[in-house]
Formats: structure tokens, C-alpha cells, sequence
């Protein structure tokens, strides 16, 4: 009787216990964004006026330089890139995985089949083996199925979990994508600048070798002295120089821009050009916008959510787990009598409950709620970083545009002192000195402005490149499963949205 009683108090201890320890776990653990959304509310510190929506080029940014070998090379990228063909194949691996996952929620049904011959010696003693002196054959086939019944849903937050990673590959590969068509599009611009500084300096060429020939005829007419002979040479001589080193950068541009379509570098692979068209500015919208168009942010956010979902899954191994579990099995000594009742079966449900486990689970559970903790972090030191991105190149941007318009007077300048100090040389108004003087600095300040120019499209690759620009033109038909769970961006409203409700 008291065996009874202290059974039937230990037993409702153990209920009254397990009740608690079901309603403590059966929590679903959301992502804490509001740091994040208040650092995204703050307007731009370097805003850009008189620009355009960046949603109109958002898609194929590139297209608006009006380039169509660019234009080209951008779809040769995005076909052959092999670090980008390496990014696919890690959307795969990921989706396979979480197949791999959810595959613990199904029912699992094994066919099972074997024969042994068994013998004893005449003078042999054992349980388990047959007579003495007797030898036999068993024959045995059968079905073994199990299933654990996801109760509390914690193999269920396991696949969650590894829906996000597969979320992470896509985001990792689209960021992939846009860093290649921002780092393409900065060596094509390379490339194209090369091109301008070098005709320029050729065009210098020609006008120093004119003085040349100038000084050389008054020098032979007794009219002028040697020195400005030499000195027409040595600038002349100087300005070839830079020559050779602007070919070597731009056949390493050249060489990278092949890289990066996935092909061997060749010669003549760009064709000589002029710098494409500066675009009109784009317009930045607003920091919040950043959450939705960037995808380091959306793979920061998918990767939070990820460690969310694996620090409840942790936390739900406290529960009892309920597995159901059966077999039946046909075994004969004699194959011919195989089906004629020799049959076994067995099923039944079975609960396991973690009694002691020496803090295991909390120990594990501290574990992933502290990478749920670096994730969030993560994500907020990613939108800053974001941030930082855009707000350099916008600053790039404007303060370029205002050097380009002194550097454009300068060179109109530059040319007039030119011309004037080559008619004053020529009528013996003015030494050699004064004209190579100018000539020497037209050079320098051409070049600055090209060199200008090329950090202004620069800044503007950059600026699409930080504004996450041309994320959705990449094509992932084919590739891409749909996702179970819904987005970052709609677990908790952005910024943005909530100013427009407000």
C-alpha cells in the first residue's frame, strides 16, 4: 500500500514536472530588430540632389552607360563566372542538406533479408546454438519501419533552420553576383580610361614633336640655341616613357576583365574605345530601403533566423519524444516453408524522457542562444557597414563632380597657355623654357581630368554596388527550391514601411 501511494505521488511529480517543462519550451523565438530598424530610420548624412529613382535601374544598372560591350560582358559573367558557377553549387549542397533534415519527420521503412547456417559438435553446450550434433539453416526476411512523431515541433525548427541556410546560399550567390558586375564594370572602366590617357599623351606627342621640329629649324637657321633643342627632347623623350607602363595596366585590366568572364587572357580581347557616358546621379532613397536591397543584409538577416530556429529546436530536446516503431519478419529453417506462418511481428509507441544528461541540454541550448546573439549583432554591424558603403561613394560622387568641373577649366586653360606660348616661341617673344613649361602641364592636367572622370564612374559603380542595384536581374530558374517560412524583411516591418503607415 505504501509502494502504491509513493509510486502514485512520484508519478504525478513527474506529470506536474513534465507540464512545466512543456509549457517553458514550447516558446518560438522572434528576431529582435529594433536597434537595427532605429539606425535605419536616420536620413542619409551626403544626400544627392537632382537624382533619379533608383528603382527604374535597378535591374540592369550597367545598361545605363550605354556601352554595349559592357552590356556583353556582363551576360558572359554572369554565364561563365567559375567563382559564381561555385556559389550555385552551394545553393545545391544547401538544399540537400535540408532534404538530408527534413527527411527525420518521415517515416522510415527498411526491408531487411539474411540466411546463416548453424551448427554444434556433438559434445558442444550452448543457449543460443542448435543441438549437439546437429546443423541448420534460417532463412529470415522481413519489413522494420520506425517513425518519431514531431510533437513539439522541434525537428521541425530544424528544418526551418535549414531552410534558412538554404536562404543564406541563395543571398550569398546573388551577393556574389553583384560584387562580379561592380568589379567587372571598375575594370572595364580601367580598361576604357587607359585607352582615353593613352591617346591623349599621343596627341601630346604630336605637339611636342612640332616643337621639336621647331627648335631643330631655328637651331639650323643660327636662330636658336641647342639647349632648346634638348630640352624639346628629353620632354618629348619623358612623355613616351609613360607610355609603355599605361599599355602593362591596361593588358592587366584587360587580363582580369577575362578572368572575371571566365575566360584565359587573350589579346585584344576589349577593343580600343572612349570612356563610356557619365549617367545622371541616382537617387538613394532612404537607409531602411538598405533591408530590402542589399543581400549580405537579407543573408544576415536569414542566418538570425537560422540561429533562432536551431536554439528552439535546443531547447525542445528537454521534451519526451514519442517514436513509433514496428517489424514483421517471415524465417523458416526451410525456404519452401517460408510463407506458411512462420511469421514474427512487433509495434508499439515508445517515449523517451531526459532525466539527467549531465546539463548537456542547457549547456547546448546557452551554445546556440549565444550564436542567435552574434547573429544579431551580425546583422546590425552588417547594415552599418551598408550604411558606410553608400554614404562613402555618395560622398565619392559629389566631391568628384565638383573636382571635374575645376579640372575642366583647368585644361581649357591649360590649352589657351598652350597655344599662346607656342605663337609667342614662334615670334621670339617668349624662350623655349616658357612653352615646354605649359606644354608639360597640359599634359599633367589632362590626365588628371581623365583619371577624374574614370574615379567618377567609379563612385557611381560603387554607389549601385552598395545600393544593392541589379540583385534581381540575376536568373536562379532552375536552381533555386521554394523556401518554406516566410522572408526577413516580413518577420518585422521595416522602417520604411512604418514611416508610410504612420
Amino acid at each position: 500500500m505504501a509502494l502504491s501511494r509513493h509510486l502514485h505521488l512520484t508519478h504525478g511529480r513527474l506529470a506536474a514536472s513534465l507540464l512545466l517543462v512543456i509549457v517553458g519550451c514550447t516558446s518560438n523565438r522572434q528576431m529582435q530588430t529594433d536597434a537595427m530598424d532605429a539606425r535605419a530610420r536616420a536620413p542619409w548624412r551626403t544626400p544627392i540632389e537632382g537624382a533619379s529613382d533608383p528603382r527604374a535601374d535597378e535591374l540592369h544598372w550597367w545598361n545605363r552607360f550605354n556601352d554595349p560591350i559592357l552590356g556583353d560582358l556582363v551576360q558572359r559573367a554572369l554565364k561563365a563566372n567559375l567563382d559564381l558557377a561555385a556559389a550555385r553549387q552551394r545553393i545545391v549542397q544547401a538544399q540537400a542538406r535540408r532534404g538530408v533534415v527534413n527527411a527525420d519527420r518521415l517515416p522510415k521503412i527498411d526491408f531487411e533479408a539474411s540466411h546463416q547456417r548453424a551448427g554444434a559438435g556433438d559434445d558442444a553446450l550452448g543457449f543460443a546454438a542448435p543441438p549437439p550434433g546437429f546443423e541448420t539453416h534460417l532463412f529470415a526476411a522481413g519489413i522494420v519501419a520506425g517513425w518519431e512523431v514531431d510533437l513539439w515541433g522541434r525537428v521541425q525548427r530544424l528544418v526551418d533552420a535549414a531552410d534558412a541556410d538554404a536562404a543564406v546560399a541563395v543571398e550569398d550567390y546573388r551577393d556574389a553576383a553583384v560584387s562580379l558586375l561592380g568589379e567587372l564594370a571598375l575594370a572595364y572602366i580601367d580598361t576604357r580610361t587607359l585607352d582615353v590617357r593613352i591617346d591623349l599623351i599621343e596627341k601630346n606627342v604630336a605637339i611636342q614633336r612640332r616643337t621639336l621640329e621647331l627648335a631643330e629649324a631655328r637651331l639650323r637657321a643660327g636662330n636658336g640655341p641647342e639647349l632648346d633643342v634638348t630640352q624639346s627632347r628629353r620632354l618629348l623623350r619623358r612623355t613616351l616613357a609613360r607610355v609603355p607602363e599605361l599599355r602593362r595596366a591596361r593588358t592587366v585590366a584587360e587580363n582580369r576583365i577575362a578572368i572575371l568572364v571566365g575566360e584565359r587572357p587573350q589579346a585584344n580581347l576589349i577593343p580600343s574605345g572612349s570612356v563610356p557616358q557619365t549617367p545622371l546621379p541616382i537617387n538613394t532613397g532612404l537607409p531602411a530601403d538598405l533591408i530590402t536591397r542589399r543581400n549580405d543584409i537579407r543573408r544576415a538577416s536569414w542566418a538570425y533566423r537560422a540561429a533562432l530556429a536551431r536554439t528552439d529546436a535546443a531547447d525542445l530536446e528537454r521534451l519526451p519524444r514519442l517514436t513509433l516503431s514496428g517489424s514483421f519478419r517471415l524465417s523458416s529453417d526451410d525456404i519452401a516453408r517460408f510463407g506458411n506462418q512462420a511469421y514474427i511481428y512487433s509495434f508499439g509507441p515508445q517515449i523517451s524522457f531526459p532525466l539527467l544528461d549531465g546539463h548537456r541540454i542547457d549547456a547546448n541550448v546557452r551554445l546556440n542562444e549565444s550564436l542567435a546573439e552574434q547573429a544579431r549583432l551580425s546583422l546590425e554591424q552588417t547594415l552599418l557597414r551598408a550604411i558606410e558603403e553608400v554614404e562613402n561613394a555618395s560622398a565619392g560622387y559629389a566631391r568628384k563632380r565638383e573636382q571635374i568641373q575645376e579640372l575642366e577649366k583647368a585644361v581649357a586653360a591649360a590649352e589657351r597657355s598652350a597655344i599662346l606660348a607656342e605663337e609667342l616661341y614662334k615670334s621670339g617673344l617668349r624662350d623655349l623654357s616658357q612653352l615646354l613649361d605649359t606644354q608639360r602641364e597640359l599634359v599633367a592636367v589632362q590626365d588628371d581630368l581623365a583619371v577624374a572622370r574614370q574615379d567618377l564612374l567609379a563612385q557611381m559603380i560603387r554607389l549601385y554596388r552598395a545600393l544593392g542595384g541589379g540583385w534581381k536581374a540575376i536568373d536562379l530558374d532552375g536552381i533555386v527550391k521554394p523556401l518554406s517560412g516566410t522572408p526577413p524583411e516580413s518577420t518585422t516591418k521595416s522602417a520604411t514601411k512604418r514611416d508610410r503607415e504612420e
